[in-house]
């Protein structure tokens, strides 16, 4: 019963994460990878499905990150309002030669079913994901979501 009950809270995107330790395996991750990492967060208590949200959203943006790009620099930035909080993963590095990111110009949408996953979680919670090149060639990758979601 509990594999089960465990199966449909992974399905079903429930099962909680803590923003709290992915942050900080983020930046170790990163670190790990030579990447320079510059961490800004600053959040108070959110929802958990709010925390769960941005911890999957973090998790698969340091991915792509390792992925998709040669990136020497990466800023991680979580911040909060009393209405919103938004995480960006911003990095250089980008590959304009992997498919992820081949004929894109500068600030044009990053297409790719990995990212229309995350925001599709992010939409579920009321939230917002935009990604794309940055003028100097950076990638965003912004989320915000309503902290009463």
């Amino acid at each position: 019963r509990q594999a089960l009950a465990d199966v449909r809270s992974v399905a079903s995107s429930y099962r909680e994460l803590s923003l709290d330790d992915e942050y900080r395996s983020a930046e170790s991750v990163l670190t790990a990878a030579d990447v320079r990492v510059n961490m800004d967060v600053r959040y108070t208590e959110l929802p958990v499905l709010v925390r769960t949200v941005l911890a999957v959203v973090l998790r698969e943006g340091v991915t792509n990150v390792l992925r998709h790009c040669k990136a020497e620099n990466c800023d991680i930035v979580i911040r909060q309002t009393d209405a919103e909080v938004y995480l960006d993963i911003v990095n250089d590095g980008v590959d304009r030669e992997d498919p992820a990111f081949a004929g894109l110009s500068e600030g044009e949408i990053v297409p790719g079913s990995g990212l229309r996953n995350l925001s599709y979680r992010v939409a579920k919670v009321g939230g917002e994901l935009h990604t794309g090149l940055e003028p100097g060639g950076r990638f965003r990758l912004r989320v915000g979501v309503p902290v009463a979601a």
